[in-house]
C-alpha cells in the first residue's frame, strides 16, 4: 500500500475513486468528477488497486493536468474493501465519498453528498439504473436505492457509493477486508446502525448512475458473487431477524422459474436476465453448502 496523506491542506471532503484494470472506463468517471462544482473544499484520491492494464498511465496523466486529483497505489492485495480503506487512509478530510471507475456520478453529485455530510454521518446516493444500462439483455429499470434507503434483515443496507464522516468510518474499522466477493457495503452500514445507532440519510439530489453488466458470462459471475455474499450477510445479521421458511418458499418458486426458462439462453434478449437470476441462486446454494447455512 502506498500511503500519501494530504498534508498540504485538509479538504472538507475527499472523493475516493477505486479502480482495477479500468483503463477503458475510468476517464469517463474522471471527466464527470472534474466537472463537479461545490462551495466546499474537496479533492479526489484515485486508488489504483493493482491494475495490470493501462490504468496507471491513464490516471497519472489525468492527475498531472488536474491539481484536484492525486493517485495512490493499493498493491498489497486485490479487493474493493481494501482499496476503499487505502483511500480513506490517504486523506485528512472530515468526510469521504466513494465512487467506482465504471459508473458515472450525476451532475451535482459532489455538492449534494458533500452538503448532506455536514449534517449527517452517513449519506446514501440515489441510484439510477437506466443511463448506463448496456445492451444484450442488461435492461434498464433497477430499483434498489432509487427512492430511499433499503433494508436487509430489517437493517439499513446502503450501497458502497455513499458518503461517510471519516470519524465514523475509522470508529468502525473501515470495510471488512475479509468480504472479498461483495457485500462489504451492506455490512458497513449495518454495523454503523447496530454499533453506533447511525441511521443513513438518503440524499435524492446525489444521483449516481450505475453501470449494469452486459453479456451472459459477466452477468452470471457478478450475480453469483452477490448470491454468495447474501449467505454471508444472513449468517452475520439474518438469524433471528429473517423468516427463513418464507425465504425457502420463495427460493423454490425462483428455482422453478430458472428451470422452466432455461431455454431463454437461446434468446439474446432473455439470456442476461435469466443469467442474473440463476447466478444469484447458484451463488446462494453454493455458499449455503460451503458454510453449512441454509439460505438458498
Amino acid at each position: 500500500m502506498t500511503t500519501q496523506p494530504n498534508t498540504e491542506r485538509q479538504p472538507e471532503l475527499t472523493i475516493v475513486l477505486c479502480v482495477h484494470n479500468g483503463a477503458a472506463t475510468v476517464t469517463r468517471q474522471l471527466d464527470a468528477l472534474e466537472r463537479q462544482v461545490w462551495d466546499g473544499s474537496w479533492d479526489v484520491v484515485v486508488v489504483d488497486n493493482g491494475s495490470t492494464d493501462a490504468t496507471p498511465r491513464v490516471v497519472a496523466d489525468f492527475a498531472a493536468s488536474h491539481p484536484r486529483f492525486r493517485v495512490v497505489g493499493a498493491d498489497e492485495k486485490l479487493g474493493l474493501s481494501y482499496a476503499r480503506n487505502v483511500g480513506v487512509a490517504n486523506t485528512s478530510a472530515r468526510s469521504v465519498a466513494f465512487c467506482d471507475d465504471d459508473d458515472l456520478v450525476g451532475a451535482g453529485w459532489v455538492a449534494a453528498i458533500g452538503t448532506a455530510l455536514r449534517d449527517h454521518e452517513l449519506v446514501a446516493s440515489r441510484l439510477d439504473w437506466n443511463l448506463l444500462a448496456e445492451g444484450n439483455g442488461a435492461r434498464a429499470g433497477g430499483t434498489f436505492q432509487r427512492e430511499g434507503v433499503e433494508e436487509v434483515f430489517g437493517l439499513p443496507a446502503v450501497a458502497g457509493v455513499s458518503g461517510w464522516r471519516t470519524s465514523l468510518w475509522d470508529a468502525l474499522g473501515g470495510n471488512d477486508e475479509t468480504l472479498t466477493l461483495t457485500g462489504e457495503d451492506f455490512d458497513m452500514s449495518m454495523r454503523a446502525f447496530l454499533e453506533r445507532g447511525v441511521i443513513p440519510h438518503f440524499e435524492p439530489d446525489a444521483v449516481y448512475h450505475v453501470a449494469r453488466r452486459g453479456g451472459v458470462g459477466p452477468t452470471f459471475r457478478q450475480a453469483r458473487r452477490y448470491g454468495r455474499s447474501a449467505v454471508t450477510l444472513y449468517q452475520r445479521y439474518g438469524k433471528g431477524r429473517a423468516d427463513r421458511r418464507a425465504e425457502l418458499r420463495q427460493s423454490l418458486k425462483v428455482w422453478g422459474w430458472v428451470i422452466r426458462h432455461v431455454f431463454d439462453l437461446r434468446d439474446p434478449n432473455a439470456a442476461v436476465p435469466w443469467a442474473r437470476v440463476a447466478g444469484m441462486r447458484i451463488g446462494r446454494l453454493e455458499q449455503s453448502v460451503r458454510s453449512r447455512t441454509l439460505w438458498p
